[in-house]
C-alpha cells in the first residue's frame, strides 16, 4: 500500500510572475502521498491499539493466578504501560478522525480459552511467565510485521509502534526471572 506513490508532475504556474524566472509547482501526486501516509498511520495505530488491548486483557487474566507479590507488581506495571500506550494511540487516531481497533473476536476468544486451560492445569508463576513471554513474542512479531507493512506511516506513528515493541521486549525480559 504505501510502497509506491504516483509521480509528481511539475507544470509551469499560470499566475503572474514578479520576475522573469519561470515558476514551477507540483500539481499531482502530493495529495495521494499524504493520503497513503495517513492511511498507513491509521492502520499502524489501529494494530497497536488492538495489540495493547490483547496484552492488557491477557495480563489481567493471569494476574488473579499470580501468587508472588513481585510478579503481581510486574504484571500491574505492564498492564498500566499497555493501557497508557493504548490511550496514546486513541489520541493519535483522533487526529485522523478515526477510532481505535478492537482485537478480533476469534483471536480474543482463543487467547482467553488457551490461557484458562493452561492456568487450570498449572496455575503457578512459572506458567504465568511462560504465557506472558509467548504473548510478548507474538506481539513483537505482529507489530514488527505491521511496521514493515505500513512503511508509509509518519515518524510519530512509527514511534508508537516501536514503543510497543520495546514494552513487549522489556516485559519478556522481566518474565525470565520467573521461568
Amino acid at each position: 500500500m504505501g510502497d509506491s506513490f504516483p509521480p509528481i508532475t511539475v507544470v509551469p504556474a499560470t499566475y503572474p510572475q514578479t520576475s522573469g524566472d519561470k515558476l514551477y509547482v507540483a500539481r499531482a501526486g502530493v495529495a495521494e502521498m499524504e493520503a497513503d501516509m495517513s492511511d498507513d498511520c491509521v492502520s499502524l495505530l489501529k494494530e497497536c491499539s488492538s495489540g495493547c488491548k490483547m496484552a492488557y486483557d491477557s495480563i489481567r487474566q493471569v494476574r488473579e493466578y499470580a501468587k508472588e507479590e513481585e510478579l503481581k507488581k510486574i504484571l500491574d506495571s505492564y498492564a498500566d504501560k499497555h493501557e497508557e500506550l493504548e490511550q496514546k494511540t486513541i489520541s493519535l487516531l483522533g487526529k485522523y478522525g478515526k477510532k481505535d481497533k478492537e482485537p478480533g473476536a476469534m483471536a480474543k476468544m482463543y487467547s482467553w480459552l488457551d490461557t484458562e486451560m493452561k492456568m487450570l492445569m498449572n496455575a503457578d508463576n512459572h506458567q504465568i511467565a511462560k504465557l506472558m513471554m509467548d504473548g510478548c513474542n507474538m506481539g513483537i512479531q505482529k507489530i514488527s510485521e505491521h511496521i514493515n507493512q505500513y512503511a508509509g506511516a509518519d515518524e510519530e506513528c512509527e514511534a508508537v509502534a516501536k514503543e510497543l515493541v520495546k514494552i513487549e521486549e522489556d516485559f519478556m525480559e522481566e518474565m525470565k526471572a520467573f521461568i
